[in-house]
């Protein structure tokens, strides 16, 4: 069940008399996204948007492709990037509720010994917040929340292929995951 967390900012007062749930995990709501390598990035595209039906919510030109599989719906559930000759799984993404639970299950994913591939940080094209870990196949996993929610509305926009769009910030190497609340936990 997602935990949709409520948070208290200026003028915006939505939690009362309580204080704000400790995540010590994470706990997948679903598969939200897969990001594959192709071949032929025209050929995939005109799979996935002509026979599959998705509709395309922002592209890198002649690179990539953000695709959701329903309008209204997340950003997307599938992410194609061209690599002739390099076609395969780069990582599976599972959605979680909030921030809180993106940095709770980093930091139990890295206490349990799963490296950190990039994260903590956030994505500028889709919103979201993310963590990414080394996967035991060779591609990531990633805990990730807060992505953009698209109805007929929105417009796709094409954007250049640089770092920062990748990421509007970052952690490299994650954070350490013993934090002195887990070791005393532990």
């Amino acid at each position: 069940m997602a935990d949709p967390q409520d948070v208290n900012g200026p003028g915006n007062i939505r939690r009362v008399d309580e204080r704000a749930p400790i995540y010590t995990q994470a706990r997948p709501i679903s598969i939200g996204h897969v990001v594959l390598f192709v071949d032929d990035l025209a050929a995939m595209l005109d799979f996935f948007v002509r026979r599959l039906g998705f509709a395309i919510s922002d592209t890198y030109p002649g690179h990539a492709a953000f695709l959701r599989s329903r309008t209204p719906g997340s950003h997307h559930d599938a992410f194609i990037l061209s690599r002739p000759g390099r076609a395969g799984l780069n990582h599976v993404a599972f959605t979680v509720s909030n921030i809180h639970e993106v940095f709770g299950g980093g930091l139990a994913m890295s206490r349990k010994g799963w490296e950190t591939d990039i994260g903590p940080g956030r994505h500028p094209i889709s919103s979201a917040y993310f963590w990414y870990f080394k996967g035991p196949f060779g591609g990531s996993l990633e805990y990730y929340a807060d992505d953009d929610w698209c109805t007929a509305a929105w417009r796709p926009r094409e954007f250049e292929r640089k770092p920062e769009l990748f990421a509007e910030w970052a952690i490299a190497g994650g954070i350490d995951g013993n934090t002195r609340r887990q070791l005393r936990a532990a």
